[in-house]
């Protein structure tokens, strides 16, 4: 279960920061040639070691004599993504961070501002847009349907400009398309990867929960 745990986490955690990301870039066309401070507090430790002890925890889940659910910390998800997972992103996906604090998760990095070229809102505006702009959402995920998550976001981000969260469900409509049902406004549904049929952040870790018992 690893292997397709690895690829899909990495890849949902990127599609919820593109899609906020674009609605972000979108509202704050105007701003966002300001630069961005990412320098806020100590950074979280990273490693190969740590990498490849969080790959294990995920190997294990739902295996035979293995836990029904693990949970990663922030230093063991953020050393998946430069390590692991690395592979799985976007090549202009620049230096992706994920925090974990309070039951939400926090994405945030540097997207190059081409890839909104198909978006008609930017068509007009990417040529005077930075190469890349520097993007953050912070949101919190909650059950949906089987197969699915809901990424509740509550704040949106560029250039040092917070998104009024009343306009939050505004912006989010114009990227998600159709909504699930039970899909809150401020909300995108999420895919699950094979085998896990829950993933919340609880307190500074996200917890994964396999679909079946060990020895099923």
């Amino acid at each position: 279960m690893a292997r397709p745990v690895r690829g899909c986490v990495g890849r949902v955690l990127v599609l919820a920061l593109l899609l906020v990301g674009a609605a972000v870039v979108w509202l704050n066309r105007g701003a966002i040639e300001d630069a961005w401070d990412r320098l806020r507090g100590n950074e979280t430790e990273v490693s190969p070691e740590i990498a490849a002890r969080a790959d294990e925890k995920l190997a294990s889940l739902g295996t035979v004599d293995g836990p029904t659910q693990v949970g990663l910390t922030e230093s063991e998800l953020q050393s998946l993504v430069e390590y692991r997972w690395s592979g799985f992103l976007p090549p202009d996906v620049v230096g992706p961070k994920v925090e974990l604090s309070d039951g939400r998760v926090s994405l945030e990095g540097s997207v190059a501002t081409a890839r909104f070229g198909q978006i008609a809102e930017l068509r007009d505006i990417i040529a005077f847009l930075p190469d890349t702009a520097s993007l953050r959402a912070v949101g919190q995920f909650v059950p949906l349907n089987q197969g699915h998550v809901a990424l509740e976001v509550h704040e949106l981000g560029a250039a040092s400009i917070p998104v009024p969260k009343q306009l939050i469900p505004t912006i989010l409509s114009r990227f998600r398309g159709s909504s699930a049902p039970g899909l809150a406004p401020n909300a995108l549904s999420v895919p699950l990867p094979p085998g896990i049929s829950n993933m919340f952040v609880s307190g500074d870790s996200l917890v994964f929960v396999a679909s079946r018992t060990p020895g099923e």
